[in-house]
C-alpha cells in the first residue's frame, strides 16, 4: 500500500484513534473533491464543445462556473493537507490495519484519474482555440492581402484626377 508522504519511520505519537480520525477526515475531503471534480469535468467538456463551436460568449460564462468550482476545491485543500500531515510517518502496517485506508487509497486514485481526464479535455479545448486563432489570423491576412490588391487595381483602373488631366492635355 502507498503511504502518504511517509518518512519511513513510524510516528510514535499517533494513536489508532488519531489515525482513524485522520483517515476519516481525508476520506471526507476526497469524497467532496470527487463531487467537485465530476462537476468540473462536465464544465470542462462543455467548454471543449463551446471551443469547437466557436461559442465564445457561452465559453466565458462557463469559465465563471469553472472558477467557482476551482475555488471550492482550493477551500478543501487545507483539510486534506492537515490529514496528510497527521498520516505522515505512520507505520504502513498501522495504516493497512485501518478500515478506511483502502478506501482512501482508492479515492486518491480516482481523484488523480479525474484530474488527468480534465487536463486532457482542457488540452483539446486549447488546441481548438489555437486552431481558431490560426484560422482568424489567416482570414485577417487574406483580407489584408485582398485590400492591398484592390487598392492596386484601383490605382490602375481608376487613376487619380491629377493623372487624368495630364492625359486630357496631351491627347
Amino acid at each position: 500500500m502507498t503511504s502518504f508522504g511517509s518518512s519511513g519511520a513510524p510516528h510514535p505519537l499517533r494513536t489508532r484513534r488519531e489515525i482513524g480520525d485522520a483517515l476519516a477526515q481525508y476520506r471526507a475531503g476526497l469524497e467532496a473533491c470527487l463531487v467537485l471534480l465530476r462537476r468540473l469535468e462536465a464544465v470542462a467538456e462543455q467548454q471543449r464543445l463551446r471551443s469547437d463551436a466557436r461559442d465564445y460568449q457561452t465559453l466565458a460564462a462557463e469559465g465563471e462556473t469553472r472558477q467557482q468550482l476551482t475555488h471550492a476545491l482550493l477551500a478543501i485543500e487545507p483539510g486534506l493537507r492537515d490529514a496528510r500531515t497527521l498520516l505522515q510517518g505512520v507505520d504502513p502496517a498501522q495504516l493497512d490495519a485501518e478500515p478506511n485506508y483502502r478506501l482512501v487509497t482508492t479515492l486518491r486514485a480516482q481523484v488523480r484519474e479525474l484530474i488527468d481526464a480534465i487536463q486532457a479535455v482542457d488540452a483539446a479545448s486549447l488546441r481548438s482555440l489555437a486552431d481558431a486563432e490560426l484560422a482568424r489570423r489567416s482570414a485577417l491576412a487574406s483580407l489584408e492581402a485582398g485590400e492591398h490588391t484592390l487598392a492596386a487595381y484601383r490605382r490602375v483602373l481608376v487613376p487619380d484626377v491629377g493623372h487624368a488631366s495630364l492625359v486630357d492635355r496631351r491627347g
